[in-house]
């Protein structure tokens, strides 16, 4: 330690370097593993919460349907733009003015075909409704509503006004419901 420095110090330094990255990365890769294998056990979806539901209903609301689309029997052509969440308020808007929700069968299903993959892992379950009130009811529901005894997390958010009626879409996220096997 005379202030001298040889070519040895320096090896060693980058051995010592070398040596604590390997144990950072090391421990690194063990939290990773194990993150994995809670989620591919089951076990991942003990962690749904009301803020995934939450998250995942915003997103679903501002992502735009994609591509054009018309309802010849109400004369409704769409350009693609149009988010989720004004279409919907849209429809039951159409509905609440005594519209049949027949003609929005295919409409529904492209909503329903977009709603699914963006909730993956779980099952989602979709309504919209109508202050009637105090009392909300149901214009809209596309999905499978969970059964009470499933773990489940919902989340609502306004949808806004048609007329004098609140409307709000809920989002309830349950497990992936399992095939029975016979």
């Amino acid at each position: 330690m005379c202030g001298r420095r040889g070519r040895d110090d320096v090896a060693q330094l980058a051995l010592l370097d070398a040596m604590v990255f390997f144990a950072v990365s090391t421990v690194i890769c063990g939290v990773m593993t194990s993150y994995a294998e809670s989620h591919a056990d089951g076990q991942g979806d003990a962690l749904l919460s009301s803020t995934d539901a939450d998250s995942l209903l915003s997103v679903y609301l501002e992502a735009s349907l994609g591509d054009a689309f018309v309802v010849d029997a109400l004369g409704l052509e769409l350009t693609g733009q149009e988010r989720f969440g004004e279409l919907l308020l849209l429809l039951a808007g159409m509905m609440l003015d005594g519209r049949p929700m027949e003609p929005f069968g295919p409409l529904l299903a492209r909503c329903g075909e977009v709603l699914a993959p963006i909730c993956l892992p779980w099952s989602p379950c979709m309504s919209v409704c109508w202050d009637d009130g105090g009392q909300w009811v149901t214009l809209i529901m596309m999905g499978l509503e969970p059964d009470g005894e499933a773990d489940a997390a919902s989340a609502s958010q306004s949808l806004g006004v048609h007329g004098q009626a609140a409307l709000r879409a809920t989002l309830v996220l349950s497990p992936p419901l399992l095939p029975h096997l016979g």
